[in-house]
């Protein structure tokens, strides 16, 4: 997991494998240090074309991470909105049911590219 910062208030996550333990703690990190700053950001989250998908444990996993009091009420307090590339639509169409049945705290899309997730994001910052 890369968690790039130098773009800020962009920050872009790229997941290089399936979210395993290991790169949730890396990713859990950036956004804590992140967190302690207290300014506004925007989350473009990519994977590598041969990263596959989260396994049932990693979702599990990430889900637990992002519920937490503490992490909402960052998120919620400073996240302009995030957006995730996911390149099949069938994907897009289940995150957009997924949101359904739990609502992030913070404005969020799944876009088809790279350009379409930038833009997403800096729209949301301007608002």
């Amino acid at each position: 997991m890369r968690f790039i910062d130098t773009w800020l208030p962009l920050i872009v996550t790229v997941r290089e494998g399936r979210l395993d333990r290991s790169e949730l703690e890396q990713l859990v990190a950036g956004f804590e240090s992140h967190f302690e700053r207290g300014e506004t950001y925007a989350v473009l989250s990519v994977a590598l074309r041969d990263a596959g998908p989260p396994d049932a444990i990693s979702r599990m996993r990430i889900a637990e991470w992002m519920n937490q009091p503490e992490v909402r009420r960052c998120s919620q307090n400073f996240c302009a909105g995030s957006a995730t590339v996911t390149a099949r639509a069938w994907e897009r169409h289940a995150m957009t049911a997924l949101s359904w049945l739990w609502v992030p705290v913070a404005p969020h899309r799944a876009v088809a590219s790279v350009a379409e997730g930038i833009a997403y994001c800096a729209d949301r910052l301007v608002e």
